[in-house]
């Protein structure tokens, strides 16, 4: 292992973050690279101001407490980025508009306890194909929202979730609130969460869910469905309070819904021309 340590806070020159990667990419050696920081620098914000890209061979890992202001500036992952912090605090945060974090191919955010908080406008959190999202705890808060490619892998754990979240590769996520809408892609495995939003399942999405609350009025919104939609709302369950319903409308082919799903608990309401009773 070849470690490279941050020594201060500056945005530039010897013992910054930003020589740091620089460092990192000009390496020629075989081993892989960790990017440690100084101990006295944990608890406090860093903000290299340009764009960044973490190289595919190294893993940085954030001290206790440690900010990272992109100020409007993207960050690129390649390889891995660590933060497994004991109280809830920010980790990743932007003070500007226009600020994203992609997770590229073989890329990894690795989160625990550590917030995302790009509450500015135009930002957002792209996964790519091959590239992880791991969160454990702490909240997920992208304005323009978070987006997984196909092939991506998304797992949030006890998350708060502001913004609208396209999975479009595979998604767990267990005790989570989402506040606003969901949409699903390749896999979806969902526990305890709370859904405000619509969750949005496509017709060839495997789901497999339980105990999830929705509490809003439209939750369930089955897309370009051609085939035997039944046989997905199987999966999906509600536990909503009984004077609550899950509307549920999308397109549908013929005689699609000559079954009733009956693993759908609470109270249903029609919505457009679709019937959904109760199991």
């Amino acid at each position: 292992m070849h470690t490279i340590t941050v020594s201060n806070l500056n945005a530039t020159g010897a013992g910054s973050l930003r020589q740091a990667i620089t460092d990192a990419n000009a390496y020629t050696g075989t081993d892989d690279i960790q990017i440690v920081f100084d101990a006295a620098l944990a608890g406090q914000s860093i903000a290299p101001g340009v764009a960044l890209t973490i190289p595919a061979n190294t893993t940085i890992t954030m001290p206790e407490g440690m900010v990272w202001d992109m100020k409007g500036k993207k960050l690129t992952i390649k390889g891995k980025l660590v933060a497994n912090y004991a109280t809830t605090a920010d980790v990743l945060m932007s003070t500007s508009t226009s600020a994203d974090i992609e997770i590229a191919d073989g890329g990894c955010l690795d989160l625990s306890n550590a917030n995302i908080n790009l509450s500015k406008n135009y930002c957002n959190v792209f996964v790519k194909a091959g590239g992880v999202l791991k969160m454990n705890g702490g909240k997920l808060h992208a304005y323009a929202g978070t987006e997984g490619a196909s092939g991506s892998a998304i797992s949030l754990t006890g998350v708060e979730v502001t913004g609208t979240v396209v999975a479009s590769g595979a998604l767990t996520s267990q005790n989570c609130t989402y506040n606003n809408n969901v949409t699903l892609g390749e896999s979806a495995t969902l526990s305890g969460n709370t859904f405000a939003g619509y969750l949005k399942v496509f017709g060839s999405t495997q789901v497999t869910a339980s105990g999830n609350k929705f509490t809003g009025q439209e939750t369930l919104r089955l897309a370009d469905y051609v085939g035997d939609t039944a046989v997905a709302l199987a999966y999906v369950t509600s536990s909503s309070a009984a004077d609550a319903y899950v509307g549920v409308y999308g397109k549908w082919g013929d005689g699609v819904m000559a079954a009733t799903p009956a693993s759908l608990s609470g109270g249903y309401k029609q919505v457009g021309d679709m019937s959904v009773t109760a199991g």
